[in-house]
């Protein structure tokens, strides 16, 4: 099992269930972004495939005869990673205080198609943001 370290716990309880069903039917789930050994998305991704990788390898009533749980993953790379940083004008993504934020930046500074679709659903409040929409923001820091 492959385990990377989420941003934050599971803040619903629903959404987590939903995605151990979707590994134990196994139904598609969508990538995390992951830099290094940290998810940058998908924490409820990273805690559900925790749980279903579990329950598969114990063999846990519902999971006989189940396909292992796989979590995709993105690597984000160094360059991308430093571009979305100058966007916001931060040294990393720790400075921000909603994640969304970083993942919008991240969304405009890669042109790499698996990591943009592994944050297509991560931008929130900031998916129509633009290049002078960062840098307002840089500037206000």
């Amino acid at each position: 099992m492959t385990t990377y370290t989420p941003l934050h716990g599971i803040r619903d309880r629903a959404k987590f269930a939903a995605l151990v069903e979707s590994f134990r039917a196994g139904r598609s789930v969508p990538a995390v972004a992951v830099y290094g050994d940290e998810a940058l998305t998908g924490s409820h991704r990273v805690a559900a495939h925790q749980a279903a990788w579990r329950a598969w390898s114990r063999i846990e009533e519902g999971w006989e005869d189940r396909p292992e749980p796989i979590l995709e993953a993105v690597e984000v790379a160094e360059d991308d990673y430093r571009a979305a940083c100058s966007l916001l004008g931060i040294a990393s993504h720790g400075e921000v205080e909603h994640f969304d934020l970083f993942a919008a930046a991240l969304h405009a500074a890669t042109l790499d198609e698996d990591l943009r679709a592994a944050l297509a659903d991560q931008r929130g409040d900031y998916e129509g943001d633009t290049a002078a929409d960062f840098a307002r923001y840089a500037a206000s820091r």
